[in-house]
């Protein structure tokens, strides 16, 4: 299975924006790839007057 999801890191462990649907204990592989917060993405692309 793939899925992308969104997590935190609290400087321990990643914590999942929402629930995920997995076995306890089930191996997994992440890869890791830093998301800008919504303030530092620049703005719209559109302007609206």
């Amino acid at each position: 299975m793939l899925k992308t999801i969104e997590a935190i890191y609290d400087g321990k462990v990643f914590r999942p924006a929402d629930p995920l649907v997995l076995e306890p204990n089930i191996r997994v592989r992440l890869t890791i790839e830093t998301v800008p917060l919504a303030a530092e993405s620049g703005g719209a692309f559109l302007r609206v007057r």
